[in-house]
């Protein structure tokens, strides 16, 4: 039945403009290449991919791809020494111009290929962009098979092919691939088990992993690889949905699931769907056997046609929202490997939405080709992989856990339907319309969005904005003043997790689960956040479901309740997940944080111990008492709504929400910030998650006002200090990620966070091995504490990158709501002449933020 599958798919692409009829899947039409996207070859027969990308200005990432390329050590021996560079080596070049590794080094090493990657060059530098560019041309010179160049970012298209023209003529023509190995399908009938202990006292990893048939190059350049896709993720949304429901239902606490499908245009080898779950290891046999039941259902029963309608929306929306998100280099340099080494499409993410904003398929119809789809994966043993990850004391359990779950698939006599409910269609005990209310007075007009304020009676306001950058969805937020410190009895560690509380409240009688069921069915995202200043509801949905959302957003002002039975269940997953992200990079940078802010130690890291029986009650307290002042704070939408449809409905629920008639005063104590550097070391052998590795962290805190012009020179400031460490790092075989994060309360500070850790051997230059992280460590003291001003030119050029990237954030909705938040929580301003403001950054400017840089104390963190 497996092998059905392609045509099948073939099918279901036709039937986006006809009805369903047998096609094969070669003559299924390919997408149009994105136009961003030029292809070529040079006269010596290498092909070349060039992206104009221009969403990271001043910027490019470069790519070659040598297939069959097995000569390890002629790539690391180029990189360290080349013919055109003699007085430095390659990569000590590289590191100088801000060129830094990648988790791999420079080299990723494909079953198929060899890919060198330099990501993040500098284009606004010609004396760098033109060296990498050589560099490039030399490195061809390793191997003889067939190669591909890729460059994507703020490139001249034009200028860059003749370039490339020139310098290919210094590299004679290839000689060709090797003879490939043609890829057969090897089935098999009998479940496989795959065994790993990890080094916790408690958890165990649970997964299952169904191979089938690859598409061939020109099927997955066809849209019979976008339905393949399609299906794969509503598969993974029906599943997932279906274990959070019998986990729950069981009591057995879940960390989390998660699901991964590695499609043709992805792998060489087979395509795969996997699934996965986290459990503490005491429940590993009945959650073996829960996720086997889960499975057996939708083999045997597959899905129901409401769980196919609530998964068709999801996939829509999240299509959308692919349109008009752009693609950043790394993506497209991913893209075009995929194109050149295995046949994957060049299409534009809008193209994708077309096909699915014209997909004419019933849902039953869907629904039935979905189920013969799923049923030509999941079988009871054929070609799946039972993967068992327990700690080392409970190794024994392995086998039982594999048996738990083979006989489960075997006998379905106690299988779990779907649910024969749609969560989209159940929204009638959500609040009825009140008292029709009108706008009071005139619509006032917002400096900071271009919106308009709407004044309804008791002073409850809109913010509204049209916008059409999203065809069909707007962003909302309701925004009310107040914070953290209004909650009784707030204690440290207990802070981070009041914003997961009312998502454990009962809303209109529907249960959480219900809720947010039914809000997702219906495309609608709904998140909640609680600072040290206000309490927020914020999220994005379909421009035809602006009531359904005010409703949701009534009923839980006015009709929610905590969870008992949510919360018991909450605290038991989050003791698990809180284990499971120990060591993680997030876990280290709120270490850090907490370490800088002696005077707030609850806002950053989680205790599991802090979640006591009271807390959703005291919560409920803060929450009763911020929705009875709703006249202190906001309602955000920005989005495709148009005005007069916006006032109809707001005009029908204006009145469920209570005003009080008076403001909170939003007085924020001080934060009181580290005056010395701190430094803590892990051992690596007593660390029982993260990624097994050693690594150096390093936080510094600038004492600096939060304004868009200190927001620029801070940027550039921090960008000198990236390259500067990317330089320091070339000898260390570590790679970096430099990010910044600000914040406003309870003190305004800008956050330099670098985070290092070793490269791929195989993938670094011939000499460099990597460094121990306390070496590490200095080394990053050192750069940090010596990083260079940047000259004029330089700075104009990075001045450039951000006010393009401030630019862009005004086209975007979910820029404006969150400008619009800042300046109605904390009255702050940063968009009003921004272009001005950002301008008249200069190198005296990112000078001073520089000499903070040096002098602030810092937060380090290694693990060895």
């Amino acid at each position: 039945m497996i092998l059905m599958r392609k045509a099948l798919l073939a099918i279901l692409f036709f039937s986006v403009l006809l009805a369903p009829q047998v096609l094969s899947a070669q003559s299924a039409p390919s997408f149009k290449r994105a136009p961003e996207i030029t292809e070529g070859s040079m006269p010596n027969g290498i092909k070349y991919y060039l992206v104009r990308n221009s969403s990271d200005k001043g910027y490019a990432n470069m790519a070659l791809v040598q297939k069959n390329q097995t000569d390890a050590a002629a790539l690391a021996g180029a990189l360290a020494e080349l013919a055109d560079f003699p007085a430095h080596a390659p990569y000590r070049l590289l590191g100088d111009g801000g060129v830094g590794y990648g988790p791999d080094g420079y080299v990723s090493w494909l079953p198929e290929a060899a890919v060198v990657r330099f990501d993040g060059v500098p284009f606004y530098d010609t004396a760098v962009a033109d060296s990498v560019t050589l560099m490039m041309f030399d490195l061809m010179k390793t191997s003889p098979g067939d190669q591909a160049l890729i460059i994507s970012g703020d490139i001249d298209v034009a200028k860059l092919s003749e370039r490339l023209y020139l310098l290919s003529l210094s590299v004679p023509a290839r000689s060709g691939a090797a003879p490939e190995e043609a890829y057969q399908w090897r089935s098999s009938e009998f479940i496989r088990a795959r065994f790993t202990q990890n080094k916790t006292s408690g958890f165990c990893t649970i997964g299952a992993s169904y191979d089938y048939p690859r598409l061939s190059a020109e099927e997955a350049a066809a849209g019979v690889a976008t339905v393949s896709r399609t299906y794969a993720d509503m598969l993974g949304i029906i599943l997932g949905k279906r274990l959070r429901d019998a986990f729950y239902d069981k009591g057995i606490p879940m960390a989390g699931a998660g699901s991964l499908y590695k499609e043709s245009a992805r792998t060489s080898g087979d395509e795969r769907f996997s699934f996965c779950v986290n459990t503490p290891v005491q429940y590993a046999m009945p959650a073996a056997g829960l996720f086997a039941q889960v499975l057996a259902s939708l083999d045997s029963q597959g899905a129901t046609l409401q769980e196919i309608t609530d998964a068709r929306s999801q996939i829509q929306a999240a299509a959308l929202k692919e349109s008009v998100t752009p693609l950043d280099n790394a993506g497209y340099i991913e893209k075009c490997i995929s194109a050149y080494l295995r046949g994957g499409d060049l299409a534009s993410p809008a193209d994708r939405y077309e096909y699915f904003s014209k997909r004419r398929l019933q849902p039953r119809q869907d629904l039935g080709f979905f189920n013969s789809f799923v049923s030509d994966i999941i079988d009871p043993a054929a070609n799946l992989t039972v993967s068992v990850d327990v700690p080392g004391d409970y190794s024994h359990l392995q086998d039982s856990i594999c048996t738990a779950f083979r006989s489960t698939l075997a006998e379905p006599t106690s299988l779990l339907a779907g649910r024969d409910k749609s969560a989209a269609a159940d929204t009638v005990r959500l609040a009825r319309t009140a008292k029709r209310v009108k706008p009071r007075g005139q619509d006032t007009p917002d400096p900071v969005t271009g919106g308009v304020y709407i004044n309804f009676p008791g002073d409850f306001r809109v913010l509204y904005k049209k916008s059409d950058t999203v065809k069909g969805r707007f962003e909302y937020a309701f925004l009310l003043n107040g914070g953290l410190e209004s909650i009784p009895g707030i204690t440290p560690g207990e802070a981070p997790f009041v914003s997961d509380m009312p998502g454990l409240y009962s809303v209109s009688g529907r249960s959480p689960r219900q809720f947010a069921d039914m809000l997702c069915a219906n495309g609608i995202s709904m998140s909640t956040e609680l600072s040290l200043s206000d309490f927020r509801i914020t999220g994005d949905a379909p421009s035809d479901k602006l009531e359904l959302l005010v409703k949701s957003l009534v009923a839980f002002a006015t009709d929610r309740r905590p969870d008992a039975e949510a919360y018991s269940y909450y605290r038991k997953c989050e003791a698990l997940r809180l284990q499971l992200a120990a060591g993680t990079q997030e876990a280290f940078r709120d270490l850090m944080l907490d370490t800088m802010s002696p005077g707030a130690p609850y806002l950053y890291s989680r205790d599991p111990i802090a979640l006591t029986d009271d807390l959703p009650s005291r919560v409920e307290t803060y929450l009763a008492g911020q929705f009875a002042k709703c006249d202190d704070g906001l309602l955000v939408i920005i989005g495709d709504v148009e005005e007069a449809r916006l006032k109809t409905i707001m005009g029908q629920y204006a009145a469920h929400f209570t005003t009080s008639g008076r403001t909170s005063l939003r007085a924020v104590n001080p934060l009181a910030v580290s005056t010395v550097s701190t430094t803590k070391t892990a051992d690596l052998a007593t660390m029982a998650t993260g990624n097994g590795l050693p690594s150096a962290h390093v936080a510094v805190s600038l004492p600096l006002p939060y304004s868009i012009d200190n927001s620029a020179a801070a940027a550039i400031a921090f960008s000198a200090v990236a390259r500067q460490i990317r330089s320091a790092l070339a000898d260390a075989g570590m790679y970096c990620t430099v990010t910044t994060r600000t914040e406003q309360v309870p003190a305004e500070r800008y956050i330099l966070l670098v985070d290092c850790y070793p490269c791929a051997a195989d993938g670094l230059p011939e000499g460099v091995e990597v460094a121990a992280p306390d070496e590490v460590l200095f080394l990053l003291g050192t750069a940090i504490s010596s990083v260079r001003v940047p000259d004029a030119a330089t700075v104009k050029a990075l001045r450039e990158h951000f006010l393009a990237s401030m630019d862009a954030a005004q086209k975007q909705p979910s820029a404006l709501v969150e400008e619009a938040l800042l300046r109605n929580s904390l009255g702050k301003d940063i968009v009003s002449s921004y272009k001005e403001r950002i301008n008249s950054v200069n190198v005296d400017a990112v000078s001073r933020v520089l000499d903070m840089v040096r002098e602030s104390p810092r937060a380090e963190y290694i693990v060895r």
